[in-house]
């Protein structure tokens, strides 16, 4: 007999899934919107049931009641007389297993979306081995074994504190059995089978390993590793001839069953984080369950040495040149200069001739600044653009399938083979949508980084003609000081000292201005390289993701309307994916384009070099800060020294000479009295028009 629809307070909302003699239903408390997912088995008739089944049941209640970790789903007690009400339905007696009620449905669900046909993103990937890992781990450390890890057991949970809202939380605990049990039994599913299940043999926890490696191929590749054999027997045949470094079976281009020990290069994970992670498989997916515990001695246990895994830092490198991704991985001592030798090494692109861009802080570092400081928090990724070339000539790497979808685009396929050429399609159009978005934010990068260059010319344009005027209001008083004493031969010698002091003043001054015109120039100009480019609309992502569209829309209406038909065509999906290369094409050879970034390493290399000037300009200033410090402490100590003497002074303004050397003296002071004043008045002036030429620059950018 069913449940009502109501019972008390609580309403029957739907039926959340229902597997071999258990369904589990949500029910929701109507005046406090209290969830719970209440699983009951759909058995009528208690005899229906076997003793191993009951004992399955009762046991599955009494692991979950026990259980307490965030990645394991958890046991919610229901009031009891809404129990007392629901157990009137329950005609096995068996007890009622309700739990949290995990809203965002299993991972089951989210490997079938037409764009994880390929498997799930990195940062995805990472965050579901991370937490289910840890489930699994906590489960071993409460001498459980679990024997079912699959994505339908999986489901996703709101956590506002996650990195992406969700965690994820391992169900089902139906087949879990206590570590110590030895007996054998046939359980789980199939897929996700460790061999020495399947085979009837004794086993240990290393079972829940080798499913966890199932797992992590599965979501990585978004296939089985084992799935080209059809057949049970036979994929346990060729599990067991594997050798210990295979961790996969495909079929090759010849129809040839093949085994491999790298996961499919369709993925969408980093080249650096797939090989770390494919070490780790080849020792769970070992056939020996001892080699998957403790490979060699000393080892780090499975779920150790994935942590281990998860934790490294990886920077991701988008070459604009290359049109490719890039990773390394790195810690908290490696420097920029490294990451430039690795640069060169996969790309071709020398160290001089890279330009490296990233978030605001990438324009202040240098080769031995820390890359960990040049880079945004919890976003390690940096775009790399070859000063002397845009592109090189190599363009498409398609997959596999896709090539075999273009060579064989006259024959028939059945669905199997379809869906994997559909799904190969579907993730090179995803791959190109990726790849011209990262083009799109690498221009957009290298636009502001011109217009910092502009900013930091400005500010230190503006710092430098303060030093000056500084410089100049000193030089007066200095003077005065001199003209006011007799000094003899030293007064001629700090006149010349000062005037020379002067000249280099001056000619800054002109330096100065002729900085500010650049400065002027430089602005206007980066405003039009923004406005050129914004008009050149080359990247054509509407376009790319319309195309995706119409693609995963094909493989929907073709799936809908298969029905194990054997003569199923390409033709459609070919001309998506041609239209998608064309729109590759156009984008890596446009003349337009190659017009204006060669502009735009011109315009980078002139503001470079403008900063190389600024930067021998401000030691200049300066070193002329140094000389005027040496000649007013060597005045003032001559000043010093001839008010401590003024009778011999006196004495030698009898010599004809020291008389002649008083009159030079007093013409040379009056000639920097007048440069002085001129200088300033001409500085002021100066002053004035650059202001005049910030404020037009101002009024420029702002239209």
């Amino acid at each position: 007999m069913e449940e009502p629809r109501e019972i008390g307070k609580w309403k029957k909302i739907s039926v959340l899934g229902s597997g071999g003699f258990g369904t589990v239903v949500l029910w929701r408390c109507s005046t406090t919107d209290e969830s719970v997912a209440v699983k009951k088995c759909r058995i009528q008739c208690q005899n229906s049931l076997t003793s191993k089944q009951k004992e399955r049941w009762r046991n599955e209640v009494k692991i979950l009641k026990e259980l307490d970790h965030p990645n394991v789903i958890k046991y919610k007690p229901l009031p009891l007389d809404f129990e007392n009400e629901l157990n009137k339905y329950n005609p096995t007696g068996l007890p009622l297993l309700s739990m949290e009620y995990c809203q965002k449905g299993n991972l089951r669900h989210i490997l079938t979306q037409p764009t994880n046909l390929r498997g799930l993103s990195e940062e995805t990937v990472k965050d579901v081995l991370r937490d289910i890992s840890g489930a699994v781990s906590y489960l071993h450390s409460q001498n459980i074994t679990h024997r079912d890890i699959k994505p339908d057991n999986i489901v996703l949970h709101d956590c506002p504190s996650a990195r992406d809202g969700v965690i994820y939380k391992l169900i089902d605990l139906g087949y879990a059995k206590e570590l110590g049990d030895a007996t054998v039994s046939f359980v789980g599913t199939l897929y996700y089978l460790a061999p020495e299940i399947f085979a009837n043999r004794r086993y240990d926890a290393s079972v829940d390993y080798w499913s966890l490696g199932v797992l992590a191929f599965e979501i990585i590749c978004g296939v089985l590793p084992f799935s080209a054999v059809t057949s049970p027997v036979e994929r346990f045949n060729w599990i067991k001839k594997k050798g210990p470094n295979d961790i996969c079976v495909y079929i090759s281009n010849h129809g040839n069953l093949e085994y491999s020990s790298e996961l499919f290069k369709e993925n969408h994970i980093s080249s650096c984080l797939k090989e770390h992670i494919e070490v780790w498989l080849r020792r769970v997916l070992h056939f020996n369950p001892r080699m998957r515990s403790c490979p060699v001695p000393n080892s780090p246990g499975v779920f150790d040495h994935l942590a281990c895994i998860l934790k490294k830092k990886i920077l991701r490198v988008f070459s604009v040149y290359k049109y490719e991704f890039y990773s390394y991985e790195f810690d908290s001592f490696t420097r920029l200069s490294s990451v430039k030798l690795w640069i060169a090494r996969d790309t071709n692109i020398t160290e001089k001739d890279q330009l490296l861009l990233g978030n605001v802080q990438f324009n202040t570092c240098d080769d031995q600044t820390l890359l960990i400081d040049c880079l945004a928090e919890e976003k390690y990724e940096i775009f790399v653009f070859r000063k002397t070339s845009l592109f090189n000539k190599d363009r498409h790497h398609l997959p596999r399938r896709v090539k075999i979808m273009f060579e064989k685009a006259t024959e028939l396929f059945n669905w199997r083979e379809l869906k994997a050429i559909y799904s190969d399609a579907i993730y090179y159009i995803s791959q190109d949508i990726l790849h011209a978005t990262s083009f799109s934010e690498a221009m957009d990068l290298h636009l502001k980084h011109l217009r910092y260059q502009v900013t930091r010319i400005q500010q230190n344009g503006s710092t430098s003609r303060q030093r000056l005027l500084n410089l100049l209001l000193k030089l007066r008083p200095l003077n005065q000081a001199i003209k006011g004493q007799n000094l003899g031969s030293k007064d001629i010698e700090l006149a010349r000292r000062l005037l020379e002091l002067y000249s280099s003043i001056e000619k800054c001054q002109n330096n100065e201005y002729h900085l500010a015109v650049n400065i002027k120039k430089w602005t206007i100009k980066v405003d039009a390289i923004r406005e050129m480019y914004s008009q050149l609309d080359i990247v054509k992502l509407p376009k790319l993701q319309e195309a995706l569209k119409e693609a995963i829309h094909l493989l929907h209406t073709t799936a809908n309307n298969a029905d194990n038909n054997n003569n199923l065509s390409v033709i459609d999906m070919s001309k998506i994916v041609c239209h998608v290369m064309k729109l590759k094409d156009k984008l890596l050879t446009d003349k337009n384009l190659q017009v204006f970034v060669n502009y735009l390493g011109k315009a980078t290399n002139h503001l470079e070099s403008l900063l190389s000037w600024m930067r021998s300009f401000d030691s200049h200033i300066e070193s002329l800060s140094v000389f005027f410090n040496r000649v007013e402490s060597d005045a003032y100590s001559t000043l010093r020294n001839t008010s401590e003497s003024n009778a011999n002074m006196v004495s030698l303004g009898t010599d004809p000479k020291v008389e002649n050397a008083v009159k030079r003296s007093e013409i040379l002071n009056a000639r920097i009295e007048q440069q002085l004043n001129e200088g300033l008045g001409r500085f002021q002036k100066f002053c004035d028009d650059v202001r005049s030429c910030l404020s037009d620059m101002t009024a420029t950018a702002s239209m």
